[in-house]
């Protein structure tokens, strides 16, 4: 018999009370999409941030929807906070996806009956029908330029806040050979898939932009991207003695017992 089962990891930034109206909404039409599909998905938010109205926010979710809910009892950034959670997980697949919810249910659902019914291991999404800013695009269109010419992954969107991977595969990439805490983890996932021989699937997908603008600001992201950028490089180009390491640096907390299920981790080269 299939196993149609997945994990939905969404990574919270300081998202605030609005929080709560937004994933509710996502939860009951997710849920009823999978009724009607056969599909059995848990909801998993993880959050590394103290901020007051998003904490309230996620314990309203547990207590009125019965979603997971971790805390990261360190600030260690979007992917370690994913990668945290990922052990974590029950389902055979394990979907990331912004907090913003960009994409719709009924298309979620269809993607992961597909792969699942094929076999395929990981989907690259490629965001279509976006209305950004001028800005935004430019700066999008120069760092998909740079990642394609250093890496010649092929593929014209390495940002994308959604991913899909086998939990086999998640266990095996981003715990064991992936570094990034933060903001460049959706290109360090992208340049190893297309390193693998693995079946994946690239797919345009209709982005629906929630916010107004990043919850990050805009210098902050083009600091941090710098400095992840130079160590893909070292990692992924250069024939360096670097290896990808992680330490311990907290705790994973259960906010729904609010026990502690087990070690938080910070990834690093060295």
């Amino acid at each position: 018999m299939m196993d149609y089962t997945a994990s939905l990891i969404l990574p919270v930034g300081v998202e605030g009370s609005d929080l709560y109206d937004r994933v509710r909404k996502f939860i009951l039409d997710v849920r009823r999409r999978c009724d009607e599909s056969n599909v059995r998905l848990e909801v998993i938010l993880v959050t590394d941030v103290g901020h007051k109205e998003t904490l309230n926010a996620i314990i309203k979710l547990v207590r009125d929807f019965s979603v997971r809910a971790l805390l990261i009892s360190n600030k260690l950034g979007k992917w370690a906070s994913i990668k945290n959670a990922i052990p974590y997980a029950k389902g055979k697949y394990i979907v990331i996806l912004d907090a913003d919810l960009p994409v719709s249910t009924d298309l979620l659902i269809k993607i992961l009956l597909y792969i699942m019914s094929k076999g395929y291991d990981a989907v690259i999404p490629i965001r279509v029908s976006r209305h950004n800013g001028f800005l935004r695009r430019l700066l999008s269109i120069m760092y998909n330029g740079l990642i394609n010419a250093l890496f010649k992954t092929d593929v014209i969107d390495h940002q994308a806040g959604f991913k899909i991977i086998s939990k086999e595969l998640a266990n095996d990439i981003l715990i064991n050979k992936s570094f990034s805490n933060s903001l460049i983890g959706d290109t360090e996932l992208v340049i190893k898939l297309r390193k693998l021989r693995i079946k994946y699937l690239i797919i345009p997908v209709k982005w629906n932009e929630n916010r107004s603008k990043s919850t990050i600001p805009l210098p902050n992201i083009l600091i941090s991207l710098g400095f992840e950028l130079i160590k893909l490089i070292l990692t992924t180009l250069l024939r360096s003695s670097l290896n990808i390491q992680r330490k311990v640096v907290g705790r994973v907390i259960e906010l729904n017992s609010y026990s502690s299920l087990g070690h938080a981790y910070r990834w690093y080269v060295k």
